[in-house]
């Protein structure tokens, strides 16, 4: 319970913060905040995306609103939702329709807010707005769960899920069959892998632009739509992610920056983004959707290097604290393989993590170090202060609040 409190309380803190530094224009607000890195720095006034601009950020200050009663919170959860609102149309000419990246970042923001908000109204306005560019997004080029195909399903699907709605599985089947139609088949080992990034001489690995994000998204289309087809990809997705399982590494090979083999030395990443911590958070998800334990051994790996790591960056104080490659978006494995296992005892050294990191702010007067190269604070979701404030809610209390990472 003294857990819970110091993360809810410091939740609070960031949230106030937040709510004391929007800029109103009638009924929206916005941030200015950091955005590039560097001596490229430069402020700039927030846009609608769910990675870094208000989409992400109205769902943390709902989630306040509920755990508080608060009716700032509520307030300027809304105006983050209309300055989203009025992005939805500039990424639609863009072009952009990835969860974090563009379009579907809103409808997203707008069905969990509903949700945490209590508020029909924004649920019907979150189902309609995924309905609206549904056949625009189908267009996507892109696969993975950042700006893709394969995040642009999850919204999908949560709208299926919340409304039951017959519309919203069509869309996910006629996007679940693009996807698999982009997919490359290594026919010699029946396996499945996708191109996410031009010119990359291997597909990825990982969560964020690798196949196990994609795998993911095809199991839980499975779980709504029970066609096999949507199983065995993410069956071959994620037998083709652990070719590259490294035992000296403990980890799974990081293919990004491998341009030329003979050059190429392989490493790995310990993150949501790349690496056992994100892949892990696939391996909960195949385990809850499939209703299997064929991926425990991969799940028990990721867990046991993401802890590890952890307590060396916490015990180092030498990290971020940011979701996407930070120590709070690794430690939402825990918290999720709690929940889906049952395991109180992941539950509690997840706590014990956010806490930790709690007081190595407190105690070292510490901005909330983000996850641009500098550290230096901004307020979105994925790499800044509303991702590492919502983090804390849900790790005190996730059956509140719903993981946001898969």
């Amino acid at each position: 319970m003294q857990h819970n409190n110091i993360l809810t309380d410091t939740a609070r803190q960031i949230g106030d913060e937040l709510c004391l530094s929007a800029l109103w224009h009638k009924d929206a607000c916005t941030w200015v905040t950091r955005q590039a890195e560097g001596a490229s720095e430069q402020f700039i006034s927030l846009k609608g995306d769910w990675y870094t601009g208000t989409s992400g950020i109205s769902v943390f200050l709902a989630a306040l609103y509920k755990q508080t009663g608060n009716a700032i919170y509520r307030h300027t959860a809304r105006g983050a939702l209309v300055q989203a609102t009025g992005s939805a149309d500039d990424f639609d000419r863009q072009g952009r329709y990835g969860l974090h990246t563009g379009v579907y970042g809103v409808p997203f923001a707008y069905l969990h807010c509903g949700r945490l908000l209590d508020d029909e109204a924004l649920v019907a306005r979150g189902l309609e707005l995924a309905d609206r560019y549904a056949d625009n997004a189908e267009k996507t080029t892109e696969t993975d769960i950042i700006g893709g195909l394969a995040g642009i399903l999850k919204v999908l699907l949560l709208a299926y899920q919340i409304s039951g709605e017959e519309r919203f599985l069509v869309h996910s089947r006629q996007l679940g069959g693009k996807l698999l139609a982009r997919a490359t088949r290594h026919e010699q080992d029946n396996l499945l892998s996708w191109r996410t990034v031009e010119k990359q001489v291997q597909d990825l690995t990982g969560l964020a632009h690798g196949v196990s994000g994609i795998g993911a998204i095809f199991s839980e289309l499975y779980a709504h739509d029970d066609n096999p087809e949507w199983k065995e990809a993410a069956e071959k997705a994620i037998a083709y992610e652990n070719r590259s399982y490294s035992k000296e590494q403990n980890n799974w090979i990081d293919y990004r920056y491998l341009e030329k083999k003979e050059e190429w030395k392989p490493g790995s990443m310990m993150a949501w983004c790349h690496g056992a911590p994100g892949i892990g958070l696939t391996r909960v998800h195949l385990a809850r959707n499939l209703q299997t334990d064929k991926y425990s051994n991969d799940l028990n790996t990721a867990v046991s290097s993401t802890k590890q790591h952890l307590q060396y960056t916490l015990q180092s104080k030498n990290g971020n604290f940011s979701l996407c490659h930070g120590m709070l978006g690794n430690a939402e494995l825990l918290v999720y393989a709690a929940e889906v296992l049952e395991d109180d005892g992941l539950l509690q050294d997840a706590r014990s993590i956010a806490t930790g990191i709690v007081h190595i702010v407190r105690q070292n007067d510490l901005p909330w170090l983000s996850g641009f190269n500098n550290g230096k604070e901004t307020a979105g979701f994925m790499l800044g202060n509303a991702g590492i404030g919502y983090q804390l809610l849900r790790t005190a209390d996730p059956a509140t609040f719903p993981g946001l990472l898969i």
